[in-house]
């Protein structure tokens, strides 16, 4: 185990709990305990991210590249050294969630915080290219709408409700907007993966 890796996991180890009660805490000092463990992530390999789901009194910690093929390995090894943790699953990259588990009621990234059951989705099928456009309504739209971070935190969010295959060959465009009411034709995030699933055979 590198030196980088091994104190990213000490860091990690020791404030698993207060992971775990994070959303109990002020929004600053949650972003601050982000960016220190993003911090020291970065001084094994800066393409690396970390992400967090939570539900309840469990939660799932994931190892995420963004997207960037390059730093696969690199997370794959981070977590290949992760020590056991109670209540906690440790991942390498985004992978579809279990739709047969009860889904995560919140997804963090950096500082961003996200509830599930307030997101939506529109779909528009993209002419020509087997593939649709993705309308994304978030009801704190207007809280992160000025943030850098919110498109990849979009995209890391649908890569965990259908997997970085499906993400590829399904969807042409994703675009963000804020939620005002609610529409017949919206349908809730966590069911884009069976939407996928049912458009495939149809």
């Amino acid at each position: 185990m590198t030196k980088e890796i091994n104190e990213f996991w000490n860091y990690f180890q020791s404030n698993n709990k207060m992971f775990l009660s994070i959303l109990d805490g002020e929004e600053k000092d949650r972003n601050e305990k982000f960016s220190q463990l993003d911090g020291l992530l970065h001084q094994y390999n800066n393409l690396l991210h970390s992400v967090i789901k939570l539900n309840h009194n469990s939660a799932e910690l994931i190892i995420t590249a963004d997207g960037n093929s390059n730093a696969f390995d690199a997370a794959e090894k981070v977590v290949e050294q992760a020590p056991k943790i109670k209540n906690w699953k440790i991942t390498a990259l985004h992978q579809p969630e279990d739709n047969n588990k009860k889904q995560s009621k919140y997804f963090q990234y950096k500082d961003i915080m996200l509830k599930t059951k307030e997101i939506f989705f529109i779909p528009y099928e993209v002419e020509k290219t087997g593939k649709i456009g993705l309308l994304i309504l978030l009801k704190n739209y207007s809280q992160y709408k000025a943030h850098p971070k919110l498109p990849i935190a979009i995209e890391l969010l649908i890569l965990g409700k259908i997997g970085e295959k499906m993400l590829t060959e399904k969807i042409c465009w994703i675009q963000v907007e804020k939620c005002k009411k609610r529409k017949i034709y919206m349908l809730k995030i966590n069911d884009l993966f069976n939407f996928l699933l049912f458009s495939e055979d149809n």
